[in-house]
């Protein structure tokens, strides 16, 4: 029996060459000269517009992977306002929700290897975009500073969770790269924004409002935060909280300009017809017809009863910290009726918020 088993192993092994040997054979055949005006994309320097818009999309395309679950977000459950399951699967969560993090948290090495292809992304289009000249300057200078926006708030991003980073800033992997300082993190993001802010218009023309392209406001709207957090621990440069106020006003001075606005109703703000709003000072667009699906929609903050994962509950003692008022209506769902499925769920061992 052991000779028959050997015996057909040995004959398929001997198929299995014959049809790999004559597929070689037929792909020997085919004729191998690229022809390079089939291409889509410039094997090296950009010489058109549409070589550099597709770059840009490849980085969105990054961004999307990124974002589309709710890990990119993990480190929302170390603020005050949201807890998660106390059991279940979500060890992940609770440790940033208690702020004990592992070095083993699943979340933080997925979250480094997305957000860190898409800075090499970038990195790779604005090198493939030195000399660059197009004939429309105005389209360039927006599809380069969508970039340094891009790169910039995705390294203010994982400052945010991880602190000290490694800054590549080059498509080229440095496998001895180090840490910069928390100094020169915040220093290249803020680099990053002012360049971004200098090339991008004051609104991106024809997009959605809630800016889902970024504009120069935006990019004046992040540094804001950066200044409040460079100013905070552990730089605690002090000095940096006049650059956030002053940056703030001038958001606000301008925010028509920008078509910055805030929602009259702020229950609207979490309805899905309203998802591209005036409030937003940039928004992560989502496209379910392309497959591009927002996997968290509908699932990251809805009890099992709804089909929801039970991942993030309102925490109860910022709840009832929370004065009294429609912002606070706005805010948590109190009533048991769940959306416009009208479907009545006992919420007392829970709190949930509505956005």
């Amino acid at each position: 029996m052991k000779n028959i088993k050997f015996f057909n192993l040995t004959n398929a092994k001997m198929l299995s060459a014959f049809i790999l040997l004559s597929v070689l054979s037929i792909q020997s055949c085919a004729d191998l000269d690229e022809d390079p005006t089939l291409s889509r994309l410039a094997p090296g320097q950009y010489t058109l517009q549409e070589e550099l818009e597709l770059g840009v999309t490849g980085i969105y395309s990054r961004l999307r992977n990124a974002s589309q679950w709710s890990t990119f977000f993990v480190n929302g459950w170390s603020g005050d306002d949201i807890t998660t399951h106390r059991v279940s699967n979500k060890e992940d969560f609770r440790e940033f929700d208690q702020r004990s993090i592992a070095p083993t948290n699943g979340r933080i090495s997925s979250n480094w290897r997305d957000i860190y292809a898409m800075v090499r992304a970038a990195n790779n289009v604005l090198e493939s975009s030195e000399g660059l000249q197009l004939t429309d300057q105005d389209a360039q200078n927006r599809l380069l500073g969508e970039i340094y926006f891009l790169r910039g708030t995705m390294f203010f991003h994982l400052t945010r969770i991880h602190g000290a980073i490694p800054l590549p800033l080059t498509s080229i992997p440095d496998f001895e790269i180090g840490l910069s300082t928390q100094e020169e993190v915040y220093a290249q993001i803020e680099a990053d924004l002012l360049q971004a802010e200098t090339l991008l218009p004051a609104v991106y023309p024809n997009v959605q409002p809630g800016a889902p392209r970024p504009n120069s406001g935006s990019a004046r709207a992040l540094l804001a935060r950066l200044y409040l957090d460079w100013a905070g621990f552990p730089a605690k440069d002090t000095s940096k909280y006049e650059q956030a106020a002053t940056s703030a006003q001038t958001v606000m001075n301008n925010a028509s300009s920008h078509g910055f606005a805030l929602v009259d109703d702020l229950e609207d703000l979490w309805l899905l017809s309203n998802r591209f709003n005036n409030e937003s000072i940039w928004t992560i667009a989502y496209n379910k017809a392309s497959e591009l699906h927002n996997r968290k929609y509908g699932k990251l903050g809805n009890p099992s009863d709804v089909g929801g994962w039970q991942e993030t509950f309102a925490e109860i003692r910022f709840f009832e910290d929370f004065p009294e008022g429609p912002r606070k209506e706005a805010t948590y769902r109190t009533d048991g009726v769940w959306g416009a499925i009208g479907k009545i769920l006992q919420i007392k061992q829970h709190l949930y918020s509505k956005k």
